[in-house]
C-alpha cells in the first residue's frame, strides 16, 4: 500500500494526485536563486531529503477529471509542488561552506480552473449569430 494511502491513518482514503515518497542524498541541488550548488554530503556530514513527487505532474486528477463531477467548462490538473529546505552547500570554490535555501518535491496537488471562452479567437460571422451586442 503506498504511503500516501496511509498517513492519515484510514486505509478508506486516499490522495487524488498519485505521488511517491524519495528519500534522496543530494551532491548538488537548484538553490532558491535558480542556481546549481554542491551540497555538503560525505561519510561525516550527511543531510537527507525527503520529497513527494507526482506520478503524473500536469496530467488530470484522477477521480476528479473523467467522473463528471466537475462542471464542462472545468478542468482538473495535478500539479507539483516544491519547498525550500536549508542545507550546508559549498561555496564554488569549494574554500568554504554555508546554509542555502534548495528547492525539493513537496507534494503533488490537484487544482481546478475554470476555462473562459476566448472572444478574440471565434470569427465575427459566428458572434452576429450569438447576439448582437457581442
Amino acid at each position: 500500500m503506498a504511503i500516501s494511502s496511509r498517513k492519515s491513518g484510514d486505509l478508506d482514503e486516499d490522495t487524488v494526485c498519485k505521488q511517491q515518497s524519495r528519500i534522496f542524498y543530494p551532491r548538488a541541488a537548484v538553490n532558491e536563486n535558480d542556481q546549481w550548488a554542491f551540497v555538503v554530503n560525505d561519510v561525516d556530514y550527511i543531510q537527507t531529503v525527503m520529497a513527494e513527487i507526482c506520478e503524473n505532474p500536469d496530467g488530470p486528477c484522477p477521480y476528479l477529471s473523467d467522473s463528471g463531477i466537475l462542471p464542462m467548462e472545468h478542468t482538473a490538473k495535478c500539479r507539483q509542488k516544491f519547498t525550500l529546505k536549508r542545507l550546508l552547500a559549498f561555496n564554488t570554490n569549494g574554500t568554504y561552506t554555508y546554509v542555502d535555501g534548495f528547492k525539493f518535491p513537496s507534494c503533488c496537488q490537484c487544482y481546478v480552473k475554470k476555462e473562459f471562452l476566448k472572444l478574440k479567437s471565434l470569427d465575427k460571422n459566428k458572434l452576429s449569430n450569438i447576439g448582437p451586442n457581442l
